[in-house]
């Protein structure tokens, strides 16, 4: 393999073909030259590289764009209701080109691409408790990390009426409560 530019020059190929490289800030180009493979012009040859990059070679000699993954440092807010739809944004490194902006496994309700360093995300319903924020664009996933994690709240109980509005001192009738997120009620 031959290789220009950025930080290519960490460029190996090992015995078995496997592609590995340090990813540099910028995204880097580099020439795979392709020899007795077994692939004909035009046929599409997918590489597994580590690093946390992805590339395909479109044909034996072309050159290919690597992308280094996404990385997400922090989020604001940092929590929200599990009803969803809390505008959170996302500052990291490499989002050009995001396709999803995910909350733990449930994709955002949307999100739009602010820069290369940052996404705002509406915030999908889902279960209470902490949930790591990934950004995918063609470089990868972005990896797990404190910064990224948004906690889901459960809403608090709202009463709205109760029956009957009255009663004697000395307790006994049965009051009925309505209103709103009641579950999980541990104390009246």
């Amino acid at each position: 393999a031959t290789s220009s530019g950025g930080n290519c020059n960490a460029l190996n190929q090992s015995a078995n073909g496997t592609l590995t490289f340090t990813p540099g800030v910028t995204t880097q180009v580099v020439r795979l030259i392709i020899n007795n493979c077994g692939v004909a012009a035009g046929e599409t040859l997918a590489f597994n590289l580590s690093g946390a990059v992805n590339a395909t070679i479109v044909r034996p000699s072309t050159t290919v764009t690597i992308e280094p993954a996404p990385a997400v440092t922090s989020i604001s807010p940092t929590s929200g209701p599990t009803t969803g739809g809390t505008t959170v944004t996302i500052t990291g490194t490499n989002f050009t080109g995001a396709t999803k902006v995910a909350f733990g496994a449930v994709a955002a309700t949307s999100f739009t691409v602010v820069s290369a360093t940052e996404i705002t995300a509406v915030s999908p319903a889902q279960a209470a408790g902490p949930h790591n924020v990934f950004v995918t664009t063609p470089g990868g996933t972005s990896a797990a990390v404190a910064g990224d994690v948004f906690t889901y709240t459960a809403p608090s109980p709202t009463v709205t009426s109760i029956s009957p509005t009255s009663g004697p001192t000395t307790g006994g009738p049965t009051v009925t409560i309505t209103g709103t997120n009641f579950t999980g009620a541990t104390k009246v």
